[in-house]
């Protein structure tokens, strides 16, 4: 089967697995603010932020959070990407999120997939 023939049936799949939920993109928080700032951390809310429903991280390592519980809630939930100039940009989850995790000390990464 040449790579042209492989095409339709790899269209195919992925088509599939966008519609039974398999697939879904990485949330990620810009290393940097507009302004210049560095990302310094980030927090998961329940919720819109302003509402200051934010989620107790319950990893084991502190700075992660399990969210397969809330894939039925009708409330969205918020990554808040947060920088050392104090700016944040606030960032819609889509609902098949299943973990957000903060790594790093002096270059921090914050994610959700």
């Amino acid at each position: 089967m040449s790579s042209n023939d492989a095409r339709p049936l790899l269209s195919a799949l992925f088509g599939l697995m966008l519609l039974t939920g398999c697939a879904h993109a990485e949330i990620a928080c810009p290393a940097k603010a507009a302004a210049g700032g560095v990302l310094s951390g980030a927090e998961v809310f329940d919720g819109p932020p302003e509402e200051l429903a934010s989620l107790v991280p319950d990893g084991e390592d502190g700075v992660s959070w399990d969210l397969k519980g809330y894939h039925d809630s009708p409330r969205e939930l918020y990554l808040v990407c947060e920088y050392a100039d104090g700016a944040k940009q606030n960032m819609l989850l889509p609902k098949d999120v299943s973990e957000c995790t903060v790594q790093g000390k002096g270059e921090v990464s914050a994610r959700c997939n």
